[in-house]
């Protein structure tokens, strides 16, 4: 049993004896009291870490043992990261709030690109060469972000084509889902219901709208004298029934939606 590594000997086949170097980052103080001379290198029991950083996360012994074994995953995403992951992680730290980065160890994902466990929500960033079909099957997206809610997680998917080209639409919709937009807002009672014309809600919602314009049957809207705050398309089906197809707000607007629906 101790040859075949199923039995832990002090000072033969530990972790504290046999990898020093591994054993250093072993976090005691979460760990319950298990320390690294109680498991054997090759351990499949998942315990947390600690390294030089302060950043803790939880692997099996094994996984850091191996050859080519893991290490931090935080400290290694600071030199793997895309050039757009790295500008949506700054534009977090921007709004104040601390993030983990290519959090590993959730039931069903490999990573989550900038998570902020605190909130319940990981920013994915997806770069159109790797993320594309050919690459990820067609539902890749979908069950991962299933995966991460069942752990907690609500996903928020930012396209590279979209920071590209409506970084400021992006900016703020992540603003809003992580609590920190300093948007004017506005109450909808206060505002007045009007209809558009197509050209009137195509300039609105190429502004604020991460799809921009799409034509429909009716363009809603609510505004003040300051101009438009809200608008909604609805196109209308041969049976009669109707397709919202767009909502767009300039602004946070309680009650926006209900109001115009």
């Amino acid at each position: 049993a101790v040859c075949a590594g199923r039995k832990v000997v002090v000072g033969v086949n530990d972790l504290a004896t046999l990898r020093p170097d591994i054993a250093r980052s072993w976090d005691e103080e979460s760990n319950g009291g298990l320390r690294a001379r109680d498991v054997t290198v090759g351990s499949g029991i998942r315990v947390t870490w600690s390294c030089d950083n302060g950043h803790r996360w939880v692997t099996s012994v094994s996984d850091r043992t191996r050859p080519n074994g893991t290490g931090c995953p935080t400290c290694a995403a600071t030199v793997s990261v895309s050039r757009g992951e790295s500008e949506v992680a700054r534009f977090v730290t921007s709004l104040g709030l601390s993030y983990v980065s290519s959090l590993r160890g959730t039931p069903g994902v490999t990573e989550l690109d900038i998570a902020l466990p605190d909130l319940g929500v990981a920013l994915e960033y997806n770069g159109l060469y790797w993320h594309c079909e050919a690459h990820r099957s067609k539902d890749y997206h979908l069950t991962k972000s299933l995966a991460a809610e069942r752990a907690g997680y609500q996903v928020l998917h930012v396209w590279e084509d979209d920071w590209e080209e409506r970084r400021p639409i992006v900016e703020r919709m992540i603003a809003r889902k992580l609590g920190a937009s300093n948007e004017t807002r506005y109450n909808a009672r206060s505002l007045e219901r009007v209809r558009l014309s197509a050209g009137q809600a195509r300039v609105f919602l190429e502004a604020n709208h991460i799809q921009g314009f799409v034509s429909g049957s009716e363009y809603l809207a609510l505004r003040d004298v300051g101009g438009i705050r809200a608008v909604m398309v609805l196109k209308r089906r041969k049976d009669g029934s109707w397709d919202l197809v767009r909502f767009s707000t300039d602004g946070i607007v309680r009650g926006g939606f209900s109001r115009l629906f």
